[in-house]
């Protein structure tokens, strides 16, 4: 409020020296009427012995307290999701450099899943659980009707229909060579767990067969 009523000083002073006729004032009325404030006194009296011009001026200089103004932090996560944006769109327009990037980027999340802990690794489990039921949530919140669509569903289903694109062909022989892939690592996750186990070897019986 102090601050407040020291700009509004400000301003007087500053209207004062512009002419009479643009804000209609009378300079040969005692300074005290418009020079002499009391900055102990509430910001209203003040405004009593103001002109419409000058309030004008005073209101377009204040700024305005009740506009919600974002975090600053909220700002700069929405410039970084219009920069990704951005990036995406520019790179899926050349599908090469596109399938290289989501390479690098999934290889880059793998390692850096493998180097954690066990606690970290149950922590990020848990955030990425906590993330997809708040997005869940504030979907069916905008549409309760939203039901998740699965994609590969949809892609096997049309090259079953045999209408698919080349892009469909394309992306179902990486689908099936992913599958593959996370057969073979099933196989093997199994026999290398079945040779860690012990052998439990019994003991020959001494009784004699009847």
């Amino acid at each position: 409020m102090l601050l407040l009523q020291l700009n509004l000083f400000i301003l007087l002073f500053v209207l004062r020296q512009t002419s009479s006729a643009q804000l209609d004032l009378d300079l040969n009325e005692p300074a005290i009427d418009s020079m002499n404030i009391d900055l102990n006194l509430p910001l209203e009296q003040h405004e009593e012995s103001m002109t419409a011009p000058m309030k004008q001026t005073v209101q377009d200089s204040v700024p305005d307290q009740s506009r919600s103004t974002k975090p600053k932090r909220h700002r700069s996560k929405l410039k970084m999701k219009v920069y990704r944006d951005t990036f995406k769109a520019k790179l899926m327009t050349k599908p090469e450099d596109y399938e290289k990037f989501k390479t690098i980027k999934s290889q880059k999340a793998k390692d850096k899943y493998h180097n954690l802990n066990k606690a970290e690794k149950e922590e990020l489990l848990l955030q990425k659980r906590l993330s997809y039921r708040k997005l869940m949530h504030s979907r069916k919140q905008q549409n309760p009707e939203y039901r998740k669509i699965d994609k590969r569903t949809q892609l096997r289903a049309r090259i079953r229909e045999g209408n698919p694109s080349e892009d469909d062909v394309r992306k179902h022989a990486e689908l099936l060579k992913k599958d593959r892939i996370r057969d073979q690592n099933r196989k093997q996750a199994a026999l290398n767990s079945a040779k860690k186990m012990p052998l439990v070897r019994t003991a020959p019986s001494n009784q004699p067969h009847s």
